[in-house]
């Protein structure tokens, strides 16, 4: 029997997602092959969770646990419509890429927090892929704001070489290679007001985007290798 049969003969275990608590059953074996937080929840026999095969996950967006159960029982997930500019009523393809980006980072959030390290991969690529198809517009920009603030308001610290802060360095990067359009929003500079970290990270990028010809690709390029190489030096702990 395969491991996708195996885990799919396991017990549904329901999920009370958002503020609204929806439910949103899942088979357990496919949450536990891929978070071990999750699989101490659901089946350490301790917590009333494991025993009443319910759970209460109230700070998850629905969107963002639908595409996780999405990728546990086929390794991908889909991107809402809504945010492909084609649904009636859209503002613009623009808008519409910039909330797919900041869907990608709270699934980016959600793997680092339940250590799902297949996932947390998989959207960093799909974030990657997404945010190079990604100009800014001289208009309303509060949703990439609203990106960058997320991002950095979820990563682990200012400027360490990690996977978990590569979004971090990724939107940064894409900042310092286009000083002149975030500077002239007046979102952006509200929040490096109110978030001096920030500035300074973006000071630290700053520093190598001549080195880079000032190219985002050049840059990201130049950040992956950083990150790959502290990996590789100092890997860090499974489980």
């Amino acid at each position: 029997m395969s491991d996708f049969d195996s885990n799919l003969r396991t017990p549904i275990f329901s999920f009370l997602v958002g503020p609204e608590r929806t439910c949103m059953p899942l088979h357990s074996g496919f949450a536990s092959a891929l978070s071990a937080p999750l699989d101490a929840l659901m089946n350490n026999g301790q917590m009333r969770e494991s025993k009443e095969r319910i759970a209460v996950l109230e700070g998850v967006e629905v969107e963002t646990f639908s595409a996780f159960c999405q990728f546990a029982y086929t390794g991908s997930y889909d991107v809402p419509a809504k945010y492909d500019g084609k649904e009636p009523g859209h503002a613009s393809v623009w808008k519409a890429l910039a909330l797919s980006l900041l869907f990608h980072a709270r699934i980016f959030g959600f793997s680092r927090k339940y250590l799902i390290d297949d996932l947390h991969k998989y959207c960093t690529k799909r974030f990657l892929h997404a945010i190079f198809s990604f100009e800014l517009c001289d208009t309303d920009n509060r949703e990439v704001v609203e990106l960058v603030e997320y991002i950095y308001a979820n990563a682990d610290g200012a400027t360490g070489w990690s996977y978990g802060n590569l979004l971090t360095l990724i939107i940064g990067a894409h900042v310092v290679t286009r000083p002149g359009l975030y500077a002239r929003m007046p979102e952006f500079q509200s929040l490096l007001e109110q978030n001096g970290s920030i500035g300074a990270h973006l000071f630290y990028l700053g520093a190598l985007v001549p080195s880079c010809e000032d190219s985002f690709g050049q840059l990201v390029l130049r950040l992956l290798i950083n990150v790959a190489d502290e990996v590789q030096a100092d890997p860090p702990p499974r489980g």
